[in-house]
């Protein structure tokens, strides 16, 4: 979801200002399934397996907003895509002898070449801008469904944390991916490669079922910083928030309800770039429960 009008200054020319408008939306959906394995006793490994379904429309006009009589030009552009992709992971435990444990991950991503369609038209038009009403006038170019490669570049993090029991624990992460690779029906984008970091607590001051409620809950705490595969005027769009939440425990059970408040910012205004702010809430339940044993004694 984006709308950005650059205006050309024609003045040394003699002549009005040019202005193109272009704007996107549409998005993608994922569904996955994911799964690990226990290698031996301090080894694990994963995968996700997802599927990307999604559309995403395009639009750019250029038009003449002091000369109602010159045509402007509209292109249209929509892409559907869908694919699987996958992603891998590994996790391996240092224990060591105070009963602290210390885990090692890594999770990649290789290149994938997703499937996608894509149709496109452009035409002359009246109007269309500052309410107006548009006036259609001719085709210029029309190109019907064909179908094309979207190139995903590869992905790879890694991340530790370290914890002490049901007491406390803490982590970082950092993940990079090779946004300059990416591709589009065979046409590369001025995107940059990305990278994003996360630091984050957590502290349980009593772990029992006979303790107080606000002993058992969780506290939790955490950072992140994203520099986007996005640059704009020369400055990278960068973001970061910054969060707290809690654990509620369930009576006699490790099922728990969780709760986030997240606060961040991304953009810049150099340069007359946008900034924004905003603050997210999060709710969800981990549900940790045994199911479907067999019984033992009849």
């Amino acid at each position: 979801g984006y709308d950005v009008k650059v205006i050309v200054d024609m003045s040394e020319y003699d002549f009005s200002d040019v202005v193109n408008n272009i704007s996107g939306e549409g998005g993608m959906n994922q569904f996955y399934w994911g799964n690990g394995f226990k290698i031996g006793k301090h080894l694990r490994a994963g995968f996700d397996a997802t599927l990307i379904l999604g559309e995403g429309r395009r639009s750019s006009m250029v038009y003449f907003p002091d000369s109602l009589l010159i045509f402007g030009v509209k292109a249209l552009t929509k892409t559907r895509s869908g694919d699987f992709i996958f992603d891998y992971g590994l996790q391996y435990d240092i224990p060591f002898k105070d009963g602290k444990m210390l885990t090692l991950g890594l999770v990649y991503s290789n290149t994938f070449y997703i499937n996608a369609k894509r149709e496109a038209v452009s035409y002359t038009l009246l109007g269309g801008f500052d309410d107006a009403v548009e006036n259609p006038i001719d085709t210029i170019f029309h190109q019907a469904e064909t179908k094309g490669l979207i190139i995903l570049p590869d992905h790879i993090g890694f991340g530790f944390m370290y914890r002490n029991s049901n007491s406390w624990l803490i982590g970082a992460d950092f993940e990079w991916q090779n946004w300059s690779k990416f591709e589009s029906f065979g046409h590369s984008d001025s995107l940059d490669d990305a990278w994003r970091i996360a630091l984050g607590g957590q502290y349980t001051p009593k772990h029992t079922s006979i303790s107080s409620l606000f002993s058992r809950m969780s506290y939790r705490l955490g950072f992140r910083y994203t520099n986007s595969y996005l640059s704009l005027l020369g400055h990278p769009i960068d973001e970061y928030g910054i969060s707290f939440g809690f654990a509620f425990p369930m009576k006699k059970s490790r099922t728990g309800i969780d709760l986030a408040f997240e606060y961040g910012q991304r953009g810049t205004t150099k340069d007359n770039l946008i900034q924004e702010n905003f603050f997210n809430i999060s709710l969800g339940v981990s549900i940790f429960e045994s199911w479907f044993h067999k019984r033992r004694y009849r």
